[in-house]
């Protein structure tokens, strides 16, 4: 029985981290097919033509040529840089340094990734079983990726300040509605009924 027991405890950690590899696999798969954003390709190789029609199929419609300026102006202001590292800190430039140190920072605040690394444990202690609060687990991966997915392929139609507004009120609301749920319905025994228990990983999800 100890032998059972021992192998049954041993095989946890090997089947969980397995289960994470495989939409660790799929993103890294997926992102050998992903194209050059337009901006890179006049960078590096001032191909107008490749990064015209690239444009035209990321917006849907022929009409790019102001934007294909745009870029091209910013790139030969960015070769013309001397100082680039030095220059992000000039007043013109704080917000875009502010922007890239705050969205980072309040990610990491929200606790969102704290929930997704202790789910597991999460669901376990709400009353899930050890093999269903994997489980669990995997299924936010899931969600996860397919999220990063959709978002790969719409962030250039509709635009980064759209998803922020978009995600952070669905962040908003899961977060809340998951701490009222467990303050509602977490007894002193450290259990939940299983029906909140899964409301919990659909409020997640």
């Amino acid at each position: 029985n100890y032998c059972v027991v021992k192998l049954t405890a041993g095989w946890g950690w090997r089947i969980s981290l397995s289960m994470a590899a495989v939409p660790a696999a799929f993103l890294t798969i997926g992102a050998i097919f992903l194209p050059e954003t337009p901006s890179f390709i006049i960078q590096r190789d001032g191909d107008t033509d490749k990064a015209r029609a690239l444009l035209q199929k990321l917006r849907g419609t022929t009409s790019v040529q102001n934007e294909l300026d745009d870029l091209f102006s910013a790139s030969n202001l960015s070769r013309a840089a001397i100082y680039p590292f030095r220059d992000i800190f000039k007043r013109k430039y704080r917000p875009q340094l502010a922007m890239v140190l705050l969205i980072p920072f309040f990610n990491q605040l929200t606790g969102i990734n704290v929930m997704n690394f202790y789910a597991p444990v999460m669901f376990r202690t709400i009353g899930l079983k050890e093999s269903a609060s994997l489980l669990s687990s995997v299924v936010t991966r899931l969600c996860a990726t397919f999220a990063n997915i959709v978002a790969m392929l719409v962030v250039d139609r509709f635009g980064r300040r759209k998803l922020f507004l978009v995600g952070g009120i669905q962040m908003i609301l899961s977060q809340l509605a998951v701490g009222a749920i467990l303050a509602a319905k977490f007894k002193d025994s450290g259990l939940m009924d299983k029906d909140y228990a899964f409301l919990v990983l659909i409020t997640m999800c």
